[in-house]
């Protein structure tokens, strides 16, 4: 009875002594003045951007950390057919503050007599965004510039997004090089006959998806024909993720869906996507960061080689298996984490110009683990103030009480790579 009394009295003294230590330990941490708390580290938030547009630059809307509730669309015309809109389409694709992808043709919300696809001059998760794009549309074309404020539904880099497949949405077609024709097919099957042949770029009404044995088709209506596209063959719910400077862009195409598996074409192309290249094919996962000055691209397929492309240069250089990459401001650095797969850790790793030669940043000791329906690949680098605050986040399974649970650590640095807190959370018993 006695050694249990004397267990209890130091359990009771080790707690009353856990918030003054905890309290050292910030102090001992947290020295910057501009370093705050414990959680603002664990819980960054990043500076709002300020909006400029110029004549020969696009106007492209910063990343967001967290996903956005609503979608504002800038829209300078609505239609009863994608053809009617040519006109529109063609005037609006002079202008160079245009993001890449726009201008686009996007179903209607909701259904209206007389007007079925939106032209869109943009589309943005910040409403200042889309009305400072409005006022300088309606300084030029001299129209009234509608914005919208829709919910988003995955459709934030989705110019020509399809909301309601029980409604005509509006594709366009992509035959892999400017100026190419494909066939637009009788039936659901690459061995049908051809109704038509469909040059790249012409706008059509997507009617229906078609889910096949092969996989999905698209029928669509061309003048007065109705046929099949496959996948690949038509954007309508592609994305588009283009460069800060906004002259080039990376593009995925769905090729097709087996379950929840779905697999995409990526392409680098450029703002009129009349320089296009296949960067990886029918790949399930595409690692992507332009640099903030848009010279550069770091990108890896499927947690294989990250690449890191320099456009000014023409040189592609592969950095080892790699994924999840993200850039200082000043384009200098690049961060990106290894796969955490067939035995590989999951650090955090870094490159510096102008030979990026890769180094170790930080490895967070422990077991990593990455379930496919939690997060199969490690996150990215946050970086933040000026270069000086980092965040990320790291899973390791531990053994408890004779089996195992995954936890999930929040980190945070400095430029140097030293750690000044972390946070742990169970998320299995």
């Amino acid at each position: 009875m006695l050694l249990l009394m004397k267990k209890w009295l130091w359990l009771i003294l080790l707690i009353a002594l856990l918030p003054c230590c905890r309290d050292r330990r910030k102090a001992a941490v947290l020295t910057d003045a501009d370093a705050g708390t414990e959680d603002n580290l664990l819980e960054p938030r990043a500076e709002e951007p300020t909006i400029t547009i110029s004549e020969d630059r696009p106007l492209v809307e910063p990343p967001l950390r967290e996903k956005p509730t609503q979608l504002f669309w800038a829209a300078a015309g609505c239609v009863e057919e994608p053809q009617a809109a040519r006109q529109l389409l063609a005037k609006l694709a002079t202008l160079d503050f245009l993001t890449p992808g726009y201008p686009a043709l996007a179903q209607v919300p909701r259904s209206q007599e007389g007007c079925r696809f939106l032209v869109l001059a943009g589309k943005f998760a910040r409403r200042p965004y889309a009305e400072k794009l409005g006022e300088r549309l309606r300084e030029l074309l001299k129209t009234p510039i509608t914005l919208l404020q829709e919910p988003y539904s995955h459709d934030r880099f989705s110019p020509s997004a399809w909301l309601d497949q029980e409604r005509p949405g509006a594709g366009r077609v992509w035959a892999g090089l400017p100026g190419e024709k494909i066939p637009l097919l009788a039936h659901p099957s690459a061995e049908a006959p051809a109704l038509d042949q469909l040059t790249d770029g012409t706008w059509l009404s997507v009617l229906q998806a078609v889910e096949t044995e092969n996989g999905r088709w698209y029928r669509v209506k061309s003048g007065e024909r109705e046929g099949y596209l496959a996948p690949g063959r038509l954007l309508c719910e592609h994305h588009v993720f283009p460069s800060p400077d906004g002259q080039r862009a990376v593009m995925s195409v769905e090729v097709g869906c087996a379950g929840d598996l779905c697999r995409s074409d990526w392409w680098l192309v450029d703002r009129s996507f009349t320089s296009r290249r296949l960067l990886a094919p029918a790949e399930e996962k595409f690692f992507h960061a332009f640099s903030p000055d848009g010279r550069r691209l770091a990108w890896a397929a499927s947690a294989r080689m990250m690449q890191l492309e320099s456009f000014a240069e023409g040189r592609r250089l592969e950095l080892g298996p790699g994924v999840s990459p993200s850039w200082t401001s000043d384009s200098a650095r690049l961060y990106f984490r290894r796969p955490a797969l067939a035995g590989q850790r999951d650090e955090i790793l870094y490159a510096d110009a102008p030979d990026w030669q890769v180094q170790v940043f930080y490895d967070l000791p422990g077991r990593p683990f990455y379930p496919r329906k939690l997060s199969a690949f490690p996150p990215a680098v946050d970086v933040f103030s000026a270069d000086t605050r980092l965040y990320t986040m790291f899973l390791r399974l531990l053994e408890k009480d004779g089996g195992l649970t995954l936890v999930r650590w929040k980190a945070a640095f400095d430029s140097s790579g030293r750690l000044l807190a972390k946070k742990a959370e169970q998320l299995t018993e």
